[in-house]
Parts: C-alpha cells; sequence; structure tokens
C-alpha cells in the first residue's frame, strides 16, 4: 500500500513538473527537460515494482524494467515504443497467466475489468508459484496505471509467522502456567487458556488489545490485592508494569491456591517492547516438593546413617547425590563433592590420587566415562592402594543416570579368605582321617566329606557332591543289597526316618567286601538346636584282629608275669592299676581285699603301706605326695628298699609307650648277703684276709698325704717270701696258701693299728709303716718282723722256717708319693734278694743292679717276640655234669734258648709296662686259633678256646679289628672262641670296657670275667658287662669243701652268675672232693691240677683223642 502510493505521487509530480517545464521553458528549455525526463527514467527503472501507464486509448505508454522482471515479459514486446493494453494482455493469457480457459474469453475478461473508473487491488499467482499484488487507478486524461508487485516472499514471510503464530499459540495452550504477553502500551497481545483458569478470568473479558488495568481489575476486585480501593490499587499495580523491571513472587490466592508470578520485559532493538507474566499454580508442587523434601531428608538421613558408601549420578553424569561415608571410604573431598562434580572430574581426582594404580590419567577418564554414559548393572571389587577392598555395586537409574554403594569388605575378605583356608585345612585334616566322614544338615544335604567315605562305601565319586540328598546317597549302597534283600526305597526310608531322628547311634556293619565297619553317628546343635549330623564310618576289620591278637597276648602276658619269680606291676599314665602278678601281692603283703577296690591307683597302695609303717614314721599324706611326684617324672629307677620285716627289695621301674610304667619286685635278700661277702673280699685278700692291692693303694695315698700335712715320715717295706715256689711246687698250693696265710698273721701281729698290712699277689706282702719321726723306727718293725718270721711254721707234718726278703723306702726321703715309694721298695726288695735273701736292704739310688736285670729281661723280652721263643700251653676245661672236655684255656710261656722257662708273673707285667704285651697278646690270638682250626682239619671239632686278654690290650681300640683278623685267617667260627679278661682289668675303665666288649661280643664270640672275687670290681658295673660267663678264682676254690666262707663265697657267685643267665668257670681244681663240691653246687665248668695241667700242643692232642673217662682224668 506503502509503496503504491508513493510511486502514484511521484507520476502525478513527475507529469506536472513536466507541464510546468513545458509551459516555463518552451523550446529554449527542451533540451533541460529531456534531461530532466531521463534522470526521472532511471529512477523508475530502479524501483522494485513493475509500472505501466495506460493512456486512454489503452496503450501501454510507460513501463520500466522491473515489470519485464515481475512478469517474465520479454523487451521485445515493447520494441515498437507503445504497445497495447491488450497485446500485453493477450499474450499474457497464452502463457495461462489468468488461468485456464478460452483465450478470447480470458483477455476480454481482463480488459473489462481493467476498464473500470475506480482503483482496484487484487492478488495473482502466477503459474511458476510466484504471487503479484495488483493496484490500479485511474488518471485524469482517461488512462490509468498499473503496480505490479511481487509479493511471494512478503506471502511465504506471512505464512511461516502465521505458522510460527500458531506453533506459539499451541505452545502456550499446553503449558502448565498461565501466559499473558503485554506490548509498550500495555495492551494484551497473547495469552493462553490457563491464564484465565488460574486468574478465574471471564472469556469475554480477555482478547487481543484489551488494557492490562481492565484485565487485573477482575482480580482486584475480589480482594486478591488486599484492601483498599480497587481502582487505586490497580494503579499501583499499572504503575509498577510501567517500569518494565522483571519480578518474581508468589501469591496465595483466596481458594488457597498459591501461585508463582513472573515477569520478564521483552526489549526489541535495545528498547522494551513489552513483557511476558506467567502464572504457575504452586500448590500441588510445593506440596509435593514437601513431600519430596520430607523423603529427600529421610533418604539422606538414611544415607548417613547406613555403613556403606553411595554415589547417585545424574543423566549428565552430575553428583547429584551422596553420603558422607563414600567420602571417608575413597577418600574424596568433601569440598568437591558438595559442587556436584561431574563423574570426569571424580574419576581424574581418584586417578591422580593413585586409586587406579599407574595409568594415564586423562585415558583413565576417557575410558570410564565411555562406560558411565551406558551405564549396565554391575558388581566389582577394587583394591585400593593402601590395601582396603571395596565391593562396588552400580545399577542404572530410569530416565538416565546411576547409583553406586561401596561396601568396605576388606575385614570380610580377610575372614573369607581365613575360613577358606580354615576350610581347607579342615578338608586337608579330614582326609588325612582313617575314618570316611559325612557331615549332613538338617534338611539331609550333605556338606562335608573326605576321600575316605568314597573309599569305605565304595560309592562312584560322581554321587557325591555338596548339597546331594542324603536319599541319593544311602540309594547306592542299598541298589548293591548292603542292607539286605527287600526293596532298595524300603531301607532309604527306614535309613532316611532314623537320620530324621537325629539321635546318637552306633553299631557294626559287615559288607559284602568282608570288611567291617564301625558306624557311629552324632547330632549337632547349635544354641541348642539341632543342625544336622555327623557320621563317623572306621574300618574296623583289621583292628577286629589286633583285638583278637591282643586277648591271645594278654592271655599269654598273664601267664607269663604269673610265672616271673618277681612281683609285676603295670600302671597306665593315670597311675591306675593294670595288670599285677601274685608274686607281687606276696612280696609287699597286700592283702586281697586291697584289689576289690575300683580302680586300683598307685596313690592307694602308696597310702596302704605309709599306714602300715613301710616307710618308716612319717606324715601319710606328705609321704603319699612325695612319691607321687617322684612316679609322675616316668623316668627309669632300679633302687632297693628294705622293708620292716628285713626283707630287701630291688625295685626297677621302667616308663612303657602310652605314658605308664611296669615296676618289677625282686627278693634280693641272700643276693645281697652274698653280694656284701664278695664288696668285702673286694678290698681285703681272699687267701689271707689282709688288704688287697687296691686299698693297699688307696690307703697308701692317704697316708702319703697325712704324713706330708703333719711332717712325718713313712716307711714302705715290700716283702717277698723267699723260695716260696719251691714251696707250692713240692708241697702243693694248699699247703703254699697255708704258709701264706701263717706269714700273714705274723705280719699283723707285728703292725701297728695305724700301720698298713696287704697282700698285693702271689707270695708278695706290703707292710707300710706311717707317722714314725725317724728310719731307726723302720729299723726296728723289721727286726721284730725277722724275729717273727724266724719261728717255724708247722703246716701238717712238715715244718717251715719263713725266709723273707724285704725292701724298705722311706718318705720323703726315697719318694714323695705313692708310685714311686713301690717302686723304690721293690728295686729294693729286689737288691736284697740278691743280697742272699732273708734280708732287708733300704733304698739306695746307687741300687742299679735290679734295674738292670729288668732292663736285661726286658731286651730278652723284645728278642724272644721276634725269636719266637713265646709258645702256648694248654689247658682242659671240663664240663662239670658231663665230665666232658669242653676246650682249652691258652695259656703263654716263655721259652727261652737255653731251654728254660720264665714264669709269666716274671714277664707278664714287664711285657704290661713296657708295651709289648700287645704284640705278644695278638700272637697269642693268631696261634691259638690257628691252633683250633689245625685240630678242627683233624677231625677233633666241638672244642672252644679260650685267650686271655691284658690291660692294654683292652684299651686298644683296634682289638675288635684284630680278633677279626685272627678268625678271618684260621676260620674258626666267632662263637668257638672266648675271651678272658680279669676282674681288676675290666673296673679299670668300666665305660670304655663295655664298649669295646660289646663290640667283641657283636662279633659273635663270648667273653667271660677271670678271677672274679679278687679284684675290686663293682656290681652296678658287671651286669653292664655283654659277658657269657664268670671264673671263680682258685683261692675261694682250695678250700671250698673245709672252709665254710668260701663254700658261702663260691655258692652266692655261682647263684648270682645263674641269676644273670651266666656260666661259671671254677679254676683251681685240685681235689676230687673240690670238684664233688662243686658239683652240688650246680657249677657249669671245672679247671684245674685234678683235670690237667696246662699242656704243650702235642700233649693238648692226645688229652683231646684219649678224652676223660669215668669222671676221673685221662692223664
Amino acid at each position: 500500500m506503502g509503496l503504491t502510493v508513493l510511486v502514484l505521487a511521484f507520476l502525478f509530480f513527475a507529469l506536472g513538473v513536466a507541464a510546468l517545464v513545458l509551459a516555463a521553458c518552451r523550446r529554449h528549455e527542451l533540451n533541460a527537460l529531456r534531461a530532466t525526463c531521463t534522470q526521472y527514467e532511471a529512477v523508475l527503472n530502479h524501483l522494485p515494482a513493475g509500472i505501466t501507464l495506460v493512456d486512454a486509448s489503452l496503450n501501454v505508454t510507460v513501463h520500466n524494467a522491473a515489470l519485464l522482471e515481475v512478469m517474465d515479459l520479454p523487451a521485445d514486446l515493447f520494441a515498437h515504443g507503445t504497445t497495447s493494453l491488450e497485446t500485453l494482455v493477450r499474450y499474457n493469457a497464452q502463457r495461462g497467466e489468468y488461468g485456464e480457459g478460452p483465450l478470447d474469453d480470458v483477455v476480454g475478461d481482463v480488459m473489462a475489468r481493467v476498464r473500470q473508473p475506480e482503483p482496484y487491488r487484487y492478488e495473482r499467482t502466477r503459474p511458476n508459484g510466484s504471487v503479484l499484488a495488483v493496484h490500479g487507478a485511474p488518471l485524469p486524461d482517461g488512462g490509468f496505471v498499473t503496480i505490479c508487485t511481487d509479493v511471494t516472499e512478503r506471502h511465504k514471510a506471512e505464512a511461516a509467522l502465521a505458522r510460527e503464530s500458531f506453533d506459539l499459540q499451541t505452545i502456550l495452550e499446553h503449558l502448565p502456567q498461565g501466559i499473558s504477553v503485554f506490548d509498550d502500551q500495555l495492551r494484551l497481545r497473547r495469552w493462553n487458556r490457563i491464564l484465565l483458569e488460574v486468574l478465574e478470568l471471564p472469556e469475554s473479558a480477555v482478547y487481543e488489545g484489551v488494557p492490562f488495568e481492565e484485565l487485573i481489575m477482575f482480580p482486584a476486585l475480589r480482594g486478591e490485592y488486599g484492601p483498599g480501593d480497587p481502582v487505586e490499587l490497580v494503579k499501583a499495580r499499572k504503575a509498577l508494569a510501567l517500569q518494565f523491571q522483571p519480578h518474581r513472587f508468589e501469591r496465595t490466592r483466596p481458594n488457597g491456591r498459591t501461585h508463582l508470578v513472573e515477569g520478564t520485559p521483552m526489549v526489541r532493538e535495545g528498547k522494551v517492547s513489552g513483557f511476558v507474566a506467567s502464572y504457575t499454580d504452586m500448590s500441588d508442587r510445593k506440596r509435593a516438593e514437601e513431600v519430596l523434601q520430607a523423603k529427600h531428608d529421610v533418604l539422606q538421613t538414611l544415607l548417613d546413617n547406613i555403613p556403606s558408601g553411595v554415589t547417585v549420578f545424574d543423566a549428565n553424569l552430575n553428583m547429584v547425590l551422596h553420603n558422607d561415608e563414600v567420602l571417608k571410604l575413597v577418600d574424596f573431598p568433601k569440598a568437591l563433592a558438595e559442587t556436584q562434580p561431574h563423574f570426569s572430574e571424580v574419576i581424574r581426582y581418584n586417578a591422580a590420587h593413585g586409586e587406579y594404580g599407574e595409568v594415564d590419567v586423562e585415558a583413565k577418564v576417557a575410558e570410564m566415562v565411555a562406560l558411565a554414559r551406558h551405564p549396565t548393572r554391575h558388581v566389582m571389587e577394587r583394591t585400593r592402594a593402601n590395601g582396603q577392598v571395596l565391593l562396588v555395586r552400580g545399577a542404572p537409574l530410569p530416565g538416565g543416570g546411576f547409583v553406586s554403594v561401596y561396601s568396605d569388605v576388606t575385614e570380610r575378605r580377610r575372614m573369607e579368605s581365613a575360613l577358606q583356608r580354615r576350610s581347607a585345612y579342615l578338608q586337608a585334616i579330614l582326609d588325612q582321617l582313617p575314618q570316611g566322614i559325612s557331615v549332613f544338615d538338617e534338611q539331609l544335604r550333605l556338606k562335608h566329606w573326605n576321600h575316605k567315605l568314597i573309599e569305605v562305601l565304595e560309592l562312584p565319586p560322581a554321587a557325591v557332591y555338596p548339597e546331594v540328598p542324603f536319599d541319593d546317597l544311602i540309594r547306592v549302597p542299598a541298589e548293591r543289597g548292603e542292607y539286605g534283600p527287600d526293596d532298595p526305597e524300603h531301607y532309604v526310608r527306614q535309613r532316611r526316618e532314623q537320620a530324621l531322628r537325629f539321635e546318637h547311634h552306633r553299631f557294626t556293619r559287615s559288607r559284602p567286601n568282608g570288611r567291617t565297619h564301625l558306624v557311629e553317628g552324632q547330632p549337632m546343635t547349635i544354641d541348642g538346636a539341632v543342625v544336622g549330623f555327623i557320621t563317623t564310618y572306621t574300618d574296623i576289620t583289621d583292628h577286629m584282629q589286633v583285638e583278637r591278637e591282643l586277648r591271645t597276648r594278654n592271655e599269654i602276658f598273664r601267664t607269663l608275669i604269673d610265672n616271673i619269680p618277681g612281683g609285676v606291676s603295670l600302671f597306665d599314665g593315670e597311675f591306675k592299676l593294670l595288670a599285677a602278678n601274685e608274686k607281687f601281692k606276696q612280696l609287699l603283703d597286700f592283702p586281697d581285699e586291697l584289689f576289690t577296690q575300683t580302680p586300683v591307683t598307685l596313690e592307694s597302695l602308696f597310702r596302704f603301706n605309709a599306714r602300715r609303717g613301710e616307710y618308716g614314721p612319717c606324715d601319710v599324706e606328705e609321704k603319699v605326695q612325695a612319691l607321687m611326684e617322684r612316679a609322675a617324672w616316668r623316668e627309669p629307677h632300679l633302687f632297693e628298699r628294705t622293708r620292716p620285716n628285713g626283707t630287701v627289695l630291688e625295685i626297677r621301674g621302667l616308663p612303657l609307650p602310652g605314658e605308664g610304667f611296669v615296676t618289677i619286685y625282686t627278693d634280693v635278700t641272700e643276693h645281697k648277703r652274698a653280694m656284701e661277702a664278695v664288696a668285702r673280699l673286694a678290698h681285703q685278700d681272699a687267701l689271707t684276709g689282709l688288704d688287697n692291692r687296691y686299698t693297699l693303694e688307696s690307703r697308701l695315698d692317704q697316708s702319703v698325704a697325712d704324713a706330708r700335712r703333719n711332717g712325718k715320715k713313712l716307711a714302705l717295706l715290700f716283702i717277698d717270701m723267699d723260695n716260696f715256689k719251691a714251696i707250692n711246687d713240692s708241697l702243693g698250693h694248699a699247703v703254699g696258701d697255708e704258709f701264706l696265710i701263717a706269714v700273714a698273721r705274723r705280719l699283723r701281729e707285728n703292725a701297728r693299728e695305724s700301720d698298713i698290712v696287704a697282700r698285693p699277689g702271689g707270695d708278695e706282702f706290703v707292710l707300710a709303716i706311717t707317722n714314725i719321726q725317724a728310719v731307726s723306727a723302720a729299723v726296728r718293725v723289721v727286726t721284730d718282723l725277722f724275729e717273727s718270721l724266724a719261728e717255724p711254721v708247722t703246716l701238717g707234718a712238715q715244718q717251715i722256717i719263713p725266709s723273707a726278703s724285704v725292701g724298705i723306702a722311706v718318705f720323703p726321703d726315697d719318694g714323695e708319693d705313692r708310685t714311686t715309694l713301690m717302686k723304690h721298695a721293690d728295686v729294693a726288695m729286689y737288691s736284697a734278694k740278691s743280697a742272699g735273701r732273708n734280708g732287708y736292704r733300704f733304698f739306695d739310688a746307687a741300687m742299679t743292679v735290679a734295674a738292670d736285670e729288668r732292663l736285661r729281661l726286658e731286651a730278652d723280652l723284645r728278642r724272644a717276640l721276634t725269636n719266637g721263643e713265646f709258645v702256648l700251653h694248654y689247658q682242659p676245661k671240663i664240663g662239670a655234669a658231663s665230665r666232658r672236655l669242653l676246650g682249652f684255656e691258652a695259656l703263654i710261656r716263655w721259652q727261652q734258648r737255653d731251654g728254660s722257662l720264665v714264669a709269666p708273673a716274671r714277664f707278664i707285667p714287664l711285657a704290661e709296662e713296657t708295651g709289648l704285651i700287645g704284640a705278644i697278646g695278638e700272637w697269642a690270638l693268631n696261634t691259638a686259633c690257628q691252633t683250633l682250626q689245625r685240630w678242627r682239619g683233624e677231625g677233633l671239632c666241638n672244642l672252644s678256646m679260650s685267650v686271655n686278654l691284658s690291660a692294654r690290650q683292652l684299651r686298644n681300640p683296634a682289638l675288635p679289628a684284630q680278633v677279626q683278623g685272627a678268625l678271618a685267617r684260621s676260620g674258626i667260627p666267632p662263637e668257638r672262641l672266648e675271651m678272658e679278661i680279669t676282674e681288676s682289668v675290666a673296673m679299670e675303665d668300666p665305660a670304655r670296657t663295655v664298649e669295646i666288649l660289646r663290640e667283641l661280643k657283636a662279633i659273635g664270640i663270648s667273653l667271660s670275667i677271670d678271677d672274679f672275687g679278687t679284684g675290686y670290681s663293682s656290681l652296678a658295673y658287671l651286669k653292664l658287662l655283654p659277658i657269657d660267663c664268670l671264673k671263680l678264682d682258685r683261692t675261694f676254690v682250695i678250700d671250698i669243701e673245709t672252709d665254710p666262707n668260701d663254700a658261702a663265697i663260691c655258692a652266692a657267685t655261682i647263684r648270682l652268675a645263674h641269676t644273670l643267665g651266666l656260666s661259671v668257670v671254677a679254676e683251681g681244681v685240685e681235689t676230687v672232693e673240690q670238684a664233688r663240691y662243686l658239683d652240688g653246687l650246680d657249677c657249669d665248668v671245672m679247671q684245674g691240677y685234678y683235670f690237667s695241667r696246662p699242656l704243650p700242643e702235642d700233649a693238648a692232642r692226645a688229652f683231646i683223642i684219649h678224652g676223660v673217662r669215668g669222671g676221673e682224668p685221662a692223664i
């Protein structure tokens, strides 16, 4: 419209100007007018609307370029300057510009319209879709002007605006708030239906352009703005609205509803063009918010009080909810959490603080965010750097986002690990048990078992698994017929009913394979409630066999202990009596009624003894307690106890496997008396009753010490009886022994009480004169001694005048210790003997004659071994009962080149002293073994050979090897060889003796103790020696039929040996009376001149061949 007016005004203005110019300027201004027209034509051609000027003849006289463009007209249509309007219309009609129809009709209709004298306006849509707005107006001269404007774009904009307006209104109608839009004049331009509802406005009052004050007058009149003049209240509201300031407030209406009113000014190109107001009914929302807030408060309280950490991320991955526990669990800063950080910030913080180990922080963030955008339900564990284990459960939320719950399971995992280890230990223990084990719960489902169960019950492994029902497991043996021949299901039901009673049961069952099982079930309870039962299956087949064997052994054992000569008692680990024989009760005088109580305890027996005075005067309970404490040690013990009746009991206690112990009581009263006699003899010479060598050395050491301490002298006299060998050889050993006894008696008579009188051996005596001031005192004693010895000794029909050679050494002049004094007295004695005998000599350093003699003898002794001057003689050993030859004792002899024999008493001690005894003894051992083997080769079998061992040989570690070598070289069986050691040699080093004798015994040879009773043995050590035989010394045998003491000693020794399981050889048997007496004492073997002297090898062979006949010696 505005453009058209502008164009018309311009045209009229241009025509008027042209007329004035023509009139005013005439011809001379024609050129200027043409120039001006050209300018207007240029302006016309730059107008955007198509313009045509039609004269009264309906010819187009003027048009512009825009017309050609808007109408798509060719330029040549106006090439001749003037074109008729009809031509133009026809052209357009031909191309369908006016629609369909006959061409002339269409042209006619158009031409008719343009001839109307009134202005017109219309719009036409061209075939190409563009829209033209056509505006025509008549001219004063009868023509008219038309303006064609292309309004296609405007139409499009208007259509878009209409659509937008519709969409906007649709949106407004669907908003939950009431909406009002006012322009800058406070006139209503837009609203929605909710506005009417919220403000309770009548529809007639709400229309476009209604003033603001009219609209709000309705609520004002209802008093919704408070008391007062509604007009004034409306004015105030209008004044406030005209400020066009943003505002927001809540208003509660009379109906109780609460509205949130929000106003926002509209600004266009920097100027306020109105404002938009929204009215939101907050009533339901506020109530919902209050409920939601209450729920939120409850939820937050709940979250803050649960032991787990909780985080909630919304769909945008913002942390919208958390509790304090999660911050503690993951060490997340509270300040950061309260900002509702994005998930990426949380991951970045954790990664930077090592929560995920050594990782690329941003890569980790990207990875975790990608997963969080598509959350799924998950459960995972995370072990933090500090070792803490977190269990994280995550779940997606409706509408996006997810919730995570964090639980600290460190302790739980530790306990589970411990439980797993304990369970593994339990299973390992179960699998090591010899019984089959099954554990069922209260529903009779299998919970635990071991491999032995499968083995014992012969179950298929596939049939045994966790939670397997009792019925299924029991059905396997039932179907094999192990419970009987009936329907297996009958037995399954029966076993199930029994199991459901949860009662203890125990029975044995023999399986088809012949094995017997002990089945024992025990209910399990927790806090008094039954939670299942455990059953053990023990294969007792072997155990039952063992029990049968044990019963048999027990019967044998009972028979055995009842026949043991000693008392026996067995106690268990709790000191309860397990067994005792009748001898035990007899030895201790226990009444039978004492053993009727159950059980009989060691304590009760101790108390009985204490009360009857068995332990002497004592407090009964204190004594019992002390005895029980000692018994609790359970250590091996051996002691003797003398009962009030004088009986001596040897009590030996030995621990038994299983903490019990056995005690053996032996009546050693007689044995004790015999041993006391033997013990006395250990310190005395058996023949004379004088001190023996051991006692001499001990007392002499003490006397030397006393003399040193008191500043006194001591004279030591070595006395050797002259020509004693001649007496012994000519008159016999019995006479010789009587002679020695007479000499001993005279020595004692000439000695003081403090002096020492001893017989070291043979025909040698020692007299120690103690506590003297001068040597002259010794001279007086010697003089008196010789006078006493000069008196004849009557021996039967013979009278013998004793003669002696005496050597004297004086302490401290001739030596400051026993050994030196004895050596020097010995030298002096040899000097006296060399001087003609029956005299005495004091030791003098110049005495070398005897020493020279000893040196000569030693040199000869060394040559003798090299020159083969030693020979063996063999003395027969005869069985006492059978009078059969059992073997020989090999005795060494030294036969010098001149044919003379050197007595063993002379060279054996020297050989011991010089160490030559080792080589001599080894030679004797080899020679004796070879001799026996030669006899065996000649058919002279079943004999034994005894060889003597010296002290030095016994100390030689190589002795067992030497014996083995001798046996190997000779080829004789080990059991045919016997080694003899003297009692005194054995006791020099008892521990070493026991050790080496055990080695010899292990070879298989026999061992015997020679000269038993003449040494100084300890019976405590003697019982430890692995010996087979005791040899009674001849000093006890010689007067056995006449001397009660000798007889008692022999009898005691024989009983002792037999008690110890040893045989006895009696030496020095020279008469038939002695032999018969020894027979009566149950002596095993005899040896002596009565049967045979020691014989050279040839004579011994002859003795073997001829044998012993009729109980008399053959030779």
